[in-house]
């Protein structure tokens, strides 16, 4: 009997998820679109997640189970990519979960333009009950379109700037003909895989509609990373970025060296007015800081606001940077915990 090849393969990284684990493989069993690989890679849980994912597979001959030592996200996930068999592969966080036309809808948009990439939005949703959230994970061309489209390579850099690798299909050609796996050992993992695919492939279709449901958790990596020293992690994320732009610049248009000064704006400046902990926020800033003298900005590429805080980050001390952001951050995160309870 001929194994039909499965459209795709699901990717989920398992690290005691025990809470979470049954409504995210729920939620892809359920798929209407059935012929699909799921692989589940236990990272060294240390919970009832091996036991959990081990009952599945007994239901759903779909499941793959790989059983590792703890490596982290990127680990697993590149353990799940180097024995797929799917045309296509996706990644589904444990601790998500997505709607049960989500992979159909993505395959066949992908499938009919024979497109290396397909992405939708994301619904971000909470623990302690706050109300969802759709968010804008497409990049500037969603606001311009009212039906799904076809991105080629002239209009890359309109959706560059997706970090999420989950709310999107890639090729698994695509992938192996490019090498493309994940840092291990890093946070921010997502960054430089989804902006170097996104710049190799040809052709990446839209969905404008959510499906992807993402939650928001204090373990979630946004949450942890804010509390200890892997948030510095983005330089070394953005030194691999560098040297991407560097080696593919030949091939891309003239405007990229402006995007990538873009970049190192959008990731330093978030990280630095939201994603540090206060511990760390000195020490960040001046690494920034040095970061910043060592570039030219183009004042044209950035809004005014943009261009003013790229000065004071550049030009003034810490001290001063902490009277216009830090006493406001504070505020914010304070707000945040009590909306959280």
């Amino acid at each position: 009997m001929k194994v039909t090849q499965p459209c795709l393969t699901v990717i989920i990284p398992v690290y005691n998820s025990e809470k979470y684990l049954h409504e995210c493989i729920d939620s892809i069993i359920k798929q209407t679109l059935k012929n699909i690989e799921i692989i589940c890679v236990n990272d060294g849980s240390k919970d009832t997640s091996l036991k959990i994912i081990e009952e599945y597979s007994t239901q759903d001959p779909r499941i793959v189970i790989i059983n590792k030592a703890n490596g982290g996200l990127s680990s697993a996930r590149n353990a799940g990519v180097k024995i797929a068999t799917g045309e296509y592969i996706g990644f589904v966080d444990s601790d998500d979960w997505v709607d049960s036309d989500f992979y159909e809808k993505l395959f066949v948009i992908a499938k009919n333009n024979a497109a290396d990439m397909a992405m939708a939005n994301f619904v971000q949703f909470y623990d302690s009950g706050r109300e969802s959230e759709k968010v804008s994970w497409i990049g500037e061309i969603i606001n311009d379109i009212i039906t799904d489209i076809v991105v080629d390579v002239s209009d890359r850099k309109k959706i560059i700037n997706t970090n999420s690798v989950c709310n999107k299909l890639f090729s698994k050609s695509f992938l192996l003909k490019n090498k493309f796996l994940f840092y291990e050992g890093l946070f921010w993992e997502d960054n430089p895989f989804t902006i170097m695919t996104v710049i190799k492939a040809n052709k990446t279709c839209i969905i404008r509609d959510s499906f992807y449901h993402n939650r928001k958790h204090s373990q979630s990596i946004t949450g942890m990373a804010s509390s200890d020293r892997k948030s510095f992690d983005i330089f070394l994320i953005m030194d691999k970025l560098k040297l991407f732009f560097d080696f593919e610049m030949p091939n891309l248009s003239e405007e990229y060296p402006y995007y990538f000064q873009e970049l190192i704006y959008k990731f330093y400046f978030l990280h630095l007015n939201s994603r540090i902990h206060p511990v760390y926020e000195k020490e960040y800033f001046l690494k920034v800081q040095k970061e910043f003298k060592k570039i030219y900005f183009e004042e044209s590429v950035f809004l005014k606001k943009q261009y003013l805080n790229i000065k004071i980050i550049r030009d003034y001390n810490y001290c001063f940077f902490f009277v216009i952001f830090g006493i406001k951050k504070r505020i914010v995160r304070f707000l945040q915990l009590l909306l959280r309870r």
